[in-house]
């Protein structure tokens, strides 16, 4: 879950193996919600269509599946990716989260890592509706 009112860049989630890439999730300078995945040299990137700094609490998760990375927000799926290169080494990375901009603080809460072997869509919208 992730609250934040102004629309700048804020570091959702960042995990970041040495050589290999990384997986992100943040706020952008419009207040959309995207997630990257840097792999392989290049970025693959699902971003929303909707301002989702407006100072309420959104759920959002992303999920890594095989070579497919998926986006949701508040348990609407906002797209996927396909990306060359496999996410297996990721979960043994440097995690950080919660970082905002230099006026406004965002606030993190619940928040979950998992292997997609163990959280499927179904348990995504499960975990909303909790």
């Amino acid at each position: 879950m992730v609250k934040k009112s102004t629309a700048q860049e804020a570091l959702i989630y960042q995990a970041y193996v040495n050589g290999v890439g990384g997986l992100s999730t943040n706020f952008n300078s419009s207040g959309y919600i995207y997630a990257n995945a840097y792999l392989s040299n290049q970025n693959h990137t699902i971003t929303s269509s909707t301002n989702y700094a407006d100072g309420n609490w959104h759920y959002v998760a992303v999920r890594m599946s095989g070579t497919t990375m998926q986006l949701w927000v508040d348990n609407v799926s906002i797209g996927t990716v396909t990306v060359n290169h496999s996410f297996s080494s990721i979960d043994k990375s440097t995690f950080s989260g919660g970082s905002g901009s230099n006026t406004e603080l965002m606030y993190v809460s619940q928040f979950y890592i998992a292997p997609s072997s163990v959280v499927t869509s179904t348990e995504i919208a499960n975990i909303w509706t909790y």
